[in-house]
């Protein structure tokens, strides 16, 4: 379950970044279309016709990307297909002969735009083939320049392609690493260091959906630390801290791997059980329940006893969605809290 939650993870990333990606690349086949166009009509009046046409044929597959992007569902290989034809672009106007020499320098965007669009390890694998081909390039056009195939010249082309490339990457890589902290901290409860309720909310969507399609079940506890409310007015809030941290501990302690303990909200909990039954989440349930009623917390000199209401549900039986589920769950949670607390209840087995 660990790796399914890790799936909804990067599912949820995956989205994110596509997201962004689409904004940014709105915005340079904008400034694409712009500039293409610009020069187009700078090169049309210079009567540099060929180069024009190709400039002329990129602000129109700008303009039609603008209106592809939106609806594609695989945003990469349209990123990839806008980057080669600004790549060739820049090889033709860069091999014809009437052109300024400083027409290189468009080749340094070349792995800016490889990086944060494709990200760091396709980005710059596709940086390091587009610039071996640019130097290629570079000297081909200017074998017969000696003043710019000088070593310190040619060191310069280099070093500055290769200095531009390291520094992009190191940003990806930097904003990659704090995008993964800001996601697993949208994920997690920060007092318990379990899934959040948010976060568990998408993995039971996920699983409902993925066992409707493989047949398979799985369980869920509903539950209730048993006074809360009495323990916070009497020993304050950083004594409640320390019950939950401990009903915390004991779920990762005494769960399987599989299984997901999340936070859902004051002092409730809930814990996705999968592929488990209704007689296997009674067992668990009571397990979870005796561990915490053996485990108290250390309050003034006195032990402050844990005990929980449990009410358990099971897929399909209970429900085929999750909002069926956690009903169910609940009014048997709410059942185990009329029958005096302390207890686990199943509308099966009671």
């Amino acid at each position: 379950m660990k790796e399914r939650s890790e799936q909804v993870q990067h599912s949820s990333r995956r989205s994110s970044i596509e997201a962004q990606r689409r904004a940014l690349l709105h915005w340079l086949l904008l400034l694409t279309a712009a500039f293409t166009l610009g020069f187009s009509l700078v090169n049309l009046s210079r009567g540099i016709l060929f180069v024009a046409a190709i400039e002329l044929f990129v602000t129109v597959f700008a303009f039609a990307l603008l209106f592809v992007i939106p609806r594609s569902r695989n945003i990469q290989v349209w990123s990839f297909l806008y980057l080669l034809v600004l790549f060739s672009m820049l090889v033709v106007a860069l091999l014809t002969p009437n052109l300024s020499d400083k027409v290189f320098v468009w080749f340094y965007l070349i792995p800016v735009l490889a990086l944060f669009i494709h990200g760091r390890t396709l980005g710059l694998a596709l940086s390091l083939v587009y610039l071996a081909v640019a130097w290629l390039l570079y000297y081909y056009r200017y074998y017969d320049a000696p003043e710019l195939l000088d070593v310190v010249g040619l060191t310069n082309v280099v070093a500055c392609s290769l200095v531009l490339t390291g520094g992009v990457y190191a940003y990806e890589y930097s904003r990659e690493q704090a995008e993964d902290r800001l996601h697993r901290m949208a994920s997690t409860d920060s007092l318990t260091g379990l899934a959040n309720r948010k976060h568990l909310r998408e993995l039971l969507d996920y699983t409902v959906e993925e066992c409707h399609r493989t047949k398979a079940g799985f369980s869920i506890l509903g539950m209730d630390l048993d006074y809360f409310k009495s323990v916070n007015d009497r020993y304050g809030h950083d004594v409640g801290d320390q019950v939950l941290q401990q009903v915390g501990s004991v779920l990762e302690q005494r769960l399987r791997q599989a299984d997901v303990p999340a936070r859902w909200g004051g002092e409730e909990f809930m814990v996705l059980l999968p592929g488990t039954d209704r007689e296997g989440a009674s067992r668990v349930a009571e397990n979870v329940r005796e561990t915490l009623a053996a485990s108290p917390v250390r309050v003034n000199g006195e032990d402050l006893s844990i005990t929980t209401s449990i009410g358990i549900a099971e897929f399909p039986e209970d429900g085929n969605t999750v909002r069926e589920l956690l009903i169910a769950a609940d009014n048997c949670l709410y059942e185990a809290k009329c029958r005096g607390r302390d207890r686990v209840v199943n509308d099966a087995v009671s």
